[in-house]
């Protein structure tokens, strides 16, 4: 039986071939404007170029994490992957219209690209909706932006700093974890026969100057195989207990979490990752009563008591009846 991404390597049609057939014009916006369209719940999306997508679809993995170099998860920063990247972390989005930024309008002329919608990563790190709840989290990259010498923004230009809080609230950025912590690989997590909703084909315009970027999708590629992940995670990248305590308060304040409960850590999620039995759940599809995702633990639960506690409660929620309420949001 061919596989999803096999399919749609064998269906996409080439630049020239969809231009030959008219299928883009800027004037005439054939097929639909990417503004028009509705995101699935519970899902984000990616913009990618032409040859990211040809080269995800041959090797059937969103992202792969091969730089031995790039830092470990523990030492990625929230402002410094909104800005410059990190390769431990995969940039998502909850936009559609920040996903097209990336894919056939990164580049100055007319060219395509894909938008992918995916479901929510095994572990993933809301860093735009962290940075608004704690602007704090920015200081440090702030701070740094002054003290390296080959910055623009040196010799007592503080005044010129970017608001690095605003930029990285504004691109709406949810970041997929895809590197290493502790010695644990969250590598090969992203499948996209598993993991992929659906891949909108699209055509830019351009990052132009004198108009605004527009893309026209002109193939929709759902599918049919797809469905979500049994548990996934929510993370912070920061371990000082001060902005953890302040992620808590304010997350407790909106309902995302409850009194007495903590966030997760790059080092919670090398230990969930770590474990068998919940490594199943990660990287298996959701059962009848739905997926679960996790955002938060009891205060004082740390170390190997969080795997016992999630095995245990993971086990109880899939053998309960459906629309049984679960231990944590879902």
């Amino acid at each position: 039986m061919q596989k999803y991404s096999q399919f749609v390597a064998s269906q996409i049609r080439s630049p020239s071939a969809a231009l030959k057939h008219g299928f883009f014009s800027v004037t005439s916006k054939r097929g639909w404007n990417i503004s028009s369209l509705q995101k699935p719940e519970n899902t984000l999306c990616r913009g990618i170029t032409r040859v990211e997508l040809d080269k995800m679809l041959a090797s059937g993995q969103i992202s792969t994490f091969t730089k031995s170099t790039d830092k470990d998860l523990g030492q990625c920063d929230y402002a410094e992957q909104s800005i410059q990247g990190q390769g431990a972390l995969l940039s998502m989005s909850n936009s559609y219209l920040t996903a097209n930024m990336y894919g056939a309008n990164r580049s100055f002329v007319p060219s395509d690209g894909a938008i992918i919608t995916v479901g929510m990563p095994a572990f993933y790190v809301p860093i735009s909706e962290h940075v608004r709840l704690c602007p704090q989290l920015c200081d440090d990259y702030t701070k740094s932006l002054m003290l390296v010498p080959s910055s623009p923004f040196t010799d007592n230009q503080a005044a010129s700093v970017p608001d690095v809080v605003a930029l990285t609230i504004g691109v709406d950025e949810v970041a997929a974890v895809v590197g290493r912590h502790n010695g644990v690989d969250f590598g090969n997590l992203l499948d996209v026969n598993m993991s992929v909703h659906s891949i909108l084909h699209v055509f830019g315009s351009g990052r132009g100057m004198v108009v605004d970027c527009e893309t026209c999708v002109v193939e929709n590629y759902i599918n049919p195989n797809y469905a979500p992940r049994a548990l996934s995670c929510e993370i912070t990248l920061t371990t000082n207990p001060e902005y953890l305590e302040i992620l808590a308060q304010q997350m407790c304040n909106n309902g995302r979490i409850q009194e007495g409960q903590r966030l997760l850590t790059p080092d919670d999620a090398a230990l969930i990752m770590s474990d068998e039995d919940l490594r199943h759940y990660l990287t298996n599809p959701a059962g009848p009563n739905g997926p679960i995702t996790l955002t938060s633990l009891p205060q004082d639960m740390h170390g190997h008591d969080v795997v016992s506690y999630l095995k245990k409660q993971l086990s109880t929620f899939a053998n309960s009846e459906p629309d049984t309420p679960s231990f944590g949001p879902r």
